[in-house]
C-alpha cells in the first residue's frame, strides 16, 4: 500500500470513527442491540487503524532497517 493510499485509508477510518462516536452518543440509553453494534464497529475501526499503522511501520523498516534503532 502506498503512503498516499495509507493516508487516505487512515483519514476515512478517522471520519468513520467520528461518525460512529456521534451515533453512540445519540443512542446512549437507547436500543442495547444497536449500541452493541456501534461499539463492535468502533472496535473494528480501531483494529483496522492499528493494522494500517503496523503496515506503515513495516514498510518504513523495509525501506530503512536502521529506523528501528533510531
Amino acid at each position: 500500500m502506498t503512503e498516499r493510499t495509507t493516508l487516505s485509508a487512515r483519514t476515512r477510518l478517522a471520519e468513520a470513527e467520528t461518525h460512529l462516536r456521534r451515533a453512540r452518543e445519540e443512542l446512549d440509553g437507547g436500543d442495547d442491540a444497536l449500541l452493541a453494534l456501534v461499539d463492535e464497529t468502533l472496535r473494528d475501526v480501531a483494529t483496522l487503524r492499528d493494522m494500517l499503522e503496523a503496515e506503515r511501520a513495516e514498510a518504513r523498516w523495509a525501506d530503512d532497517p536502521q529506523a528501528l534503532t533510531q
